[in-house]
């Protein structure tokens, strides 16, 4: 519908719609009247055929709060699939919208943080969950990447990604403007509990080594007090 309302109908080419298993290719004659900055924020309508959308208005198909492509953004986002591009051809006149049914990462990644985390990463919010899977897609994240795929308020992102390490989910790295997230080591904890167990094992040892010494100190003392005893033994005879 969003395809058909804003399509220049006097252009030298016609509305085109290819779908296939991987996803949509929607080729519209006419360039956007709007910035490509707009149409992802949304908000802001400018039809190109205000009679046609009226007509879809009267039928309940349709709405003046520029939110259409907006809510496109955002179903593709629930998904994980790859962000949708919007392309223009100033030769031709013609506005390629692409939505790709494919993940935004390898099944992997997500898999990998399923098994990790299980729950607890599928019940985060949204903006969290995305900076999961960035984190471990791309070895770290940003407050800068995530604001260029998400529409969150700045502060809204931050508090996100506070919220991840806060759960320890996240490592936060560096300050400021440099700061960057990546996935706390598997393994950091357990490298940390054997080095203290073979420390308190060596301990164990030296103690073990110390008493084997001193009862060993102790049974030549006694051996020592034996050999005297013979010679004050001969003495007691010959009194």
């Amino acid at each position: 519908m969003n395809a058909i309302i804003h399509a220049d109908w006097e252009g030298r080419t016609s509305l085109l719609i290819k779908h296939a298993p991987t996803g949509f290719r929607i080729r519209n004659p006419g360039l956007p009247r709007l910035p490509n900055e707009q149409i992802f924020s949304g908000g802001v309508s400018d039809c190109r055929n205000r009679t046609l959308q009226g007509m879809f208005l009267h039928v309940g198909l349709g709405e003046n709060a520029g939110s259409g492509f907006h809510r496109i953004l955002r179903a593709w986002r629930e998904q994980s699939w790859r962000y949708p591009t919007l392309t223009q051809n100033m030769t031709l006149d013609l506005t390629t919208l692409t939505l790709a049914m494919v993940h935004m990462v390898p099944e992997a990644v997500l898999a990998r943080l399923d098994e990790r985390f299980g729950s607890a990463f599928r019940e985060l919010p949204e903006t969290q969950r995305t900076a999961m899977v960035m984190a471990a897609h791309e070895g770290k994240v940003t407050h800068e990447r995530l604001h260029e795929l998400l529409d969150d308020h700045p502060r809204d992102l931050t508090l996100a990604l506070h919220g991840l390490v806060q759960k320890r989910m996240l490592q936060s790295h560096g300050y400021g403007r440099h700061t960057h997230y990546t996935i706390p080591q598997r393994d950091a904890d357990s490298t940390a509990n054997d080095a203290g167990s073979m420390a308190n094992d060596a301990s164990s040892t030296a103690n073990d080594a110390s008493s084997t010494a001193n009862d060993a100190s102790s049974a030549a003392n006694d051996s020592g007090s034996a050999l005297k005893d013979p010679g004050s033994t001969a003495k007691d005879l010959g009194s």
